[in-house]
């Protein structure tokens, strides 16, 4: 992002360098491998997690609410994000050196950090978006406000608005030597644009995609939570009256605020030190080469994070790779899915008896 230099040399000048350009290249072989081994298993880990997700909603009819398309667009954001930590990895090997050279060079320059800072933009909207979602469904739980037609209509702006904040980095992205004689990938907003656009472009990121966003976010959980909290309590009368359904969906709401709840603080968590550091960028404040590492393994590993928490915490998402196991050729040599298959067809009743208390169109997820 201007967030520079997480990926990419930020200008050739050594007056206005925010990085130890040299970070990473002279590393022993042994801290090299600590470094790049933990980026694989994310990697993996988030490729197959995020993929699942997807899948999930995808292939489930039931699991197909507002809430949990926003969660799907979470997980393409992430896979996104995912796609880039190639990159990153051949940073923690051979340092900021932008390894391919002419036109394509130039177009992987460009479109590879760009493809990588708009998923970012587009996470940070989407959990405002889901703390939003959930804010409705508990303060204002007889109506219906993100429909799905409204849900399209947000996810469109989501992207469309998180390209357009980051298109003054793919005009400023260019290829060219450092100040070490090396080839890398360069951002200087301020020849680009104008003196000073660098500066005003790092505080706008860091107010609009990070400050305004969690102060949301806060204001958002702060106003469920009183909203809860000024809620009559019914009594042990007024339970045993409430029908099944009833208590199913209010136990159902409770668990995916929960679950939403976890995800926006392991969100904000691990992208904490990824902003914060950008006020240091802004003044160009240089920081240590073990921070440039923390701070990009941190935020990324939010991206491997999400999908296990999904799973961890959502019967539903886990029935769900369930039911998409049992359909797979694995079913057949995978002995506790093929009993699970049989206990299905052996017993219909339980299946009659779940549709007598047809999904929650909002808050299932």
């Amino acid at each position: 992002m201007s967030l520079a230099n997480e990926t990419f040399n930020q200008t050739q000048q050594p007056s206005q360098s925010v990085i130890d350009d040299e970070c990473f290249v002279h590393d022993s072989s042994a801290i090299k491998m600590l470094r790049i081994i933990p980026y694989c298993i994310l990697l993996i880990v988030s490729l197959l997690g995020n993929s699942v997700i997807i899948a999930v909603v995808w292939k489930e009819q039931r699991m197909r609410k507002t809430v949990n398309f926003f969660i799907v667009n979470m997980c393409v954001a992430d896979l996104f994000i995912t796609l880039y930590m190639p990159r990153v990895m051949s940073i923690w090997h051979s340092g900021y050196q932008w390894q391919v050279r002419g036109t394509l060079g130039l177009i992987f320059c460009k479109f590879a950090v760009f493809m990588h800072q708009t998923a970012i933009c587009a996470s940070i909207f989407t959990v405002v978006t889901i703390s939003c979602d959930r804010f409705f469904a508990v303060v204002l739980p007889l109506k219906t406000i993100i429909t799905k037609t409204v849900c399209k209509i947000i996810l469109a702006l989501i992207w469309i608005l998180s390209v357009a904040i980051r298109v003054p980095m793919l005009y400023g992205l260019e290829t060219g030597y450092d100040r070490y004689g090396k080839w890398g990938c360069i951002l200087s907003l301020d020849d680009a644009f104008y003196k000073g656009a660098e500066k005003a472009y790092y505080q706008f990121t860091l107010i609009g995609l990070f400050a305004v966003p969690l102060s949301v976010t806060v204001v958002l959980y702060t106003g469920i939570l009183i909203s809860l909290k000024l809620r009559k309590i019914p009594g042990e009368e007024v339970l045993r009256n409430m029908g099944r359904q009833q208590r199913r969906d209010a136990v159902i709401k409770r668990k995916v605020l929960r679950m939403v709840l976890i995800l926006v603080a392991v969100f904000v968590l691990c992208w904490l030190l990824y902003f914060a550091q950008l006020i240091l960028f802004s003044y160009k404040i240089q920081v240590s080469c073990d921070v440039q590492f923390l701070r990009l393994f941190l935020a990324h590993l939010n991206s491997a994070i999400n999908p296990c928490l999904y799973l961890l915490l959502n019967e539903n998402f886990r029935e769900g790779v369930r039911n998409i196991l049992r359909r797979s050729p694995l079913c057949r040599y995978i002995p506790c899915l093929a009993i699970g298959n049989l206990r299905q067809r052996v017993s219909p009743s339980i299946g009659i008896t779940l549709s007598m208390y047809p999904q929650d169109e909002d808050e299932q997820p």
